[in-house]
């Protein structure tokens, strides 16, 4: 496909004065509507905007924002006056704050899209005019043009991420055939391994099937098309999850699992720390209401040592992430990034010292230098060792590491070893029981 054969549309509606738009293009926006009103703006609320913004009480009122007719954003006394810098102009607040809707133009009071005067009561009816571009149907698609930056390599001009996620295409299965899924997943893997992210790779549709009618044994990570060192960079969790559906009124449905453990792993991090395994009873998938396939013990047991993770719904616990291998994970691998907390650590302290050590770059490369590197970075890694991310660790920075070659080639090199707390996966309990004797 051509740039021009991706044209979408965004949902719009005029009322009382304002054009009103959907934040994005797509026929999502043609669920939205609008109502505008003045409940609750009393003389004593009025005051205190008129103090500060110079407004009365008639040029407040309040926006809410429906979706499918149930209210999803409310911004409470907003205007039409002020300028550009004005923190309750209506335009504005929904710029910086709606995830939904916007105002077409910028300018108070000069485009027909803004009103001249406060607007009365109104409830708008839904948007039209929301399109939504054709679906992705082949591996160009997805990945576009590593030269121009397009598809999957416009990441390339992103400072950092560490995570990366490419759920099909609602409509499509696995985003096309077996050999696009294959192609998608083998180049994200790749560029996750130059940028140091992990690749979070959706469980195949065929898994379902497979596992609905017991053939627990056909189903193989290589079915992903990532293989190799690569595999350290990416990891897959079975099976899908079910949520319920907006545009289906709130009905339940089959969605990707790949951003809902995105999301699982930064909440994580957050709490717990990038050492630490995403998985377990902590590791709850909110607003998860089911999952695709009922996976038991047995069934866990097979995919785990193979390095697939499993989704497990627990009485009481619910849904929650049970698995933390990459895709080298198998145990007949035995490989040293077999799980998922030691990759993303790694990566963690890679990008990190690599971020933060540039101030040696134009420094004299002798032994002062080593030192002040061996000091900068072994602060850090004693920090992490403090919060428990690994057992040891030793910073070598020196005339071993660092070569009279080197210096003339301005090159200092750094050697970091570590001992990661890898996950308890099994816990093993042995217990003997002795007859009595009288």
């Amino acid at each position: 496909m051509t740039m021009s054969d991706y044209s979408s549309a965004t949902a719009s509606i005029s009322a009382s004065g304002f054009t009103f738009s959907a934040a994005n293009p797509g026929v999502w926006g043609n669920n939205i509507s609008v109502s505008l009103d003045q409940n609750g703006i009393t003389d004593q609320v009025a005051s205190i905007y008129q103090q500060a913004d110079g407004v009365a009480k008639n040029d407040l009122f309040n926006l809410t924002v429906l979706d499918n007719g149930k209210p999803v954003e409310t911004f409470k006394c907003v205007t039409v006056k002020g300028g550009n810098n004005s923190a309750i102009r209506v335009d504005q607040t929904l710029a910086h704050e709606s995830n939904y809707i916007r105002i077409t133009g910028n300018l108070p009071k000069s485009t027909p899209s803004f009103p001249k005067t406060t607007p009365s009561v109104i409830n708008t009816n839904t948007m039209t005019g929301g399109k939504d571009s054709p679906l992705l149907s082949d591996s160009d698609d997805y990945l576009g043009e590593e030269d121009i930056r397009t598809g999957l390599y416009a990441l390339s001009t992103v400072d950092i991420f560490n995570m990366l996620c490419i759920p099909p295409d609602p409509g499509t299965d696995d985003g096309g055939t077996a050999d696009t899924l294959m192609a998608i997943n083998s180049a994200a893997a790749v560029f996750c391994e130059k940028k140091r992210a992990l690749f979070i790779a959706e469980p195949l549709d065929a898994w379902t099937d497979k596992a609905k009618t017991g053939q627990w044994p056909n189903i193989q990570p290589t079915d992903l098309g990532i293989n190799g060192d690569t595999g350290r960079y990416a990891c897959t969790y079975f099976p899908k999850v079910k949520l319920p559906d907006p545009n289906m009124q709130d009905r339940e449905r089959v969605f990707s699992s790949c951003g809902v453990i995105a999301g699982v792993m930064a909440t994580n991090d957050l709490n717990r720390g990038v050492w630490k395994a995403p998985a377990g009873q902590n590791a709850g998938m909110v607003g998860v209401t089911g999952l695709e396939v009922k996976v038991n013990n047995d069934d866990n047991g097979f995919l785990n040592p193979l390095g697939i993770n499993c989704l497990r719904d627990f009485p009481v616990i619910g849904p929650v992430v049970w698995g933390d291998r990459t895709l080298r994970g198998a145990d007949l691998l035995s490989d040293d990034y077999k799980y998922i907390s030691v990759r993303r650590l790694t990566n963690y302290i890679e990008v990190s010292l690599q971020r933060g050590t540039q101030w040696a770059v134009f420094e004299d490369n002798d032994e002062s230098l080593w030192s002040q590197l061996r000091l900068s970075i072994g602060a850090f890694m004693k920090e992490l060792a403090t919060q428990g991310a690994f057992y040891n660790y030793k910073v070598i920075c020196d005339a071993s590491t660092t070569t009279p070659d080197d210096i003339a080639k301005g090159v200092v090199n750094v050697e970091i070893l570590f001992a990661p707390v890898k996950p308890a996966e099994f816990v093993v309990l042995k217990f003997q029981q002795t007859v009595a004797t009288i």
